[in-house]
């Protein structure tokens, strides 16, 4: 081999060097995505299951009620103080109904954050994927004229 062939060759692998770096960069930044993608989820699925199978008739009909209100968005919003008020008026203790709509507005902020971050990552996936476009057209565009 003579000395422009062994040039070219070392050129080649730079660029296939430079190109496995790339793919290399974009799956380490795709796995921590997806990594933090099943972290959320999972956090999801926890505050989904955390203390189901547990709930008592009492804290299952406060469940029930808090979900029932939650699904009704004029109630809950014109009546705020309403759902404290029903609790004490049952003779039941509020301590346990209180504990139990703590654990759902613990489960609810858990949730809604697991929503956000996965919508974080959606976007930010779907913007890199935008840009991949518009650089695939830029080229394909050079590469017509």
């Amino acid at each position: 081999m003579n000395k422009k062939e062994l040039e070219d060759l070392v050129t080649k692998q730079q660029a296939q060097l430079a190109r496995y770096k790339g793919r290399l960069a974009d799956l380490v930044a795709a796995h921590k995505c997806l990594i933090k993608e099943k972290e959320v989820l999972e956090a999801s699925l926890k505050a989904m299951s955390q203390s189901s199978p547990l709930l008592s008739s009492t804290e299952a009909s406060t469940t029930s009620t808090v979900n029932s209100k939650a699904s009704s968005p004029e109630k809950g919003s014109s009546d705020d103080g309403g759902g404290g008020e029903e609790s004490d008026g049952c003779g039941v203790g509020s301590g346990g109904e209180e504990d139990s709509i703590e654990s759902l507005k613990k489960r609810l902020t858990t949730l809604m954050n697991s929503i956000a971050t996965l919508s974080e990552e959606k976007s930010r996936m779907e913007a890199g994927f935008q840009a991949d476009k518009r650089l695939l057209r830029a080229e394909k565009l050079q590469a017509s004229l």
